[in-house]
């Protein structure tokens, strides 16, 4: 629309149309059938698959099950989010703590009791088969230290501290994993949802 001021000149004046909602929903609606074209797809694809393939086929569904039941519960609840993130919270808080502090208590062990510093009352192990001396030499019991004396071995001291080394490492190894999957497949439903993926892989 164009008016004359009053010096002669004239100006576009901008009208800003309201959103075009019929193309919107059409978009949403297009790539709500991408992924479900996708996802129907899945036994065929399944019993093509072969050893590992196979195997992230399988969790590949778990996971955008998951995937489409937050992406619908987001677009139902949209004017409602802090219902949302409670029922969120509720579903999937469990599992997410669990899995990050299992590396998490494994971990603290070896950081609050080792050669260097402990928050436990000084102990030794039964038959350690060490010298206990003090600064002038002299050799003295458990007793004359103070230590608590447990009712383990060396042998079997050393094998609880292994196992909990390699359980330690697995499963930082696995959540880390967990983590990078998850990630990669949620680019993967993106763009899967977007129509810029192959529906058969």
């Amino acid at each position: 629309m164009r008016e004359k001021l009053s010096y002669g000149k004239t100006y576009k004046k901008e009208i800003h149309l309201p959103r075009n909602t019929s193309t919107y929903s059409h978009m949403k609606k297009k790539e709500s059938n991408n992924i479900d074209i996708y996802m129907k797809n899945y036994k065929d694809r399944y019993s093509k698959k072969k050893g590992l393939s196979k195997l992230d086929c399988y969790w590949e569904k778990k996971l955008f099950d998951q995937i489409c039941y937050i992406d619908n519960l987001t677009e139902k609840m949209k004017n409602n989010k802090k219902s949302l993130k409670k029922k969120l919270i509720k579903k999937y808080g469990c599992a997410l703590i669990i899995i990050s502090l299992v590396p998490l208590i494994l971990g603290i062990f070896p950081i609050i009791h080792n050669r260097f510093y402990s928050v436990f009352p000084k102990f030794c192990l039964k038959d350690c088969g060490i010298e206990h001396k003090t600064t002038g030499g002299a050799t003295k019991t458990h007793s004359d230290f103070n230590y608590a004396e447990l009712d383990i071995n060396k042998n079997a001291w050393y094998a609880i501290n292994y196992f909990n080394s390699v359980i330690l490492w697995l499963s930082i190894f696995f959540v880390l994993s967990l983590v990078i999957y998850i990630f990669f497949k949620l680019i993967k439903y993106e763009k899967l949802r977007r129509g810029k993926s192959k529906m058969i892989v």
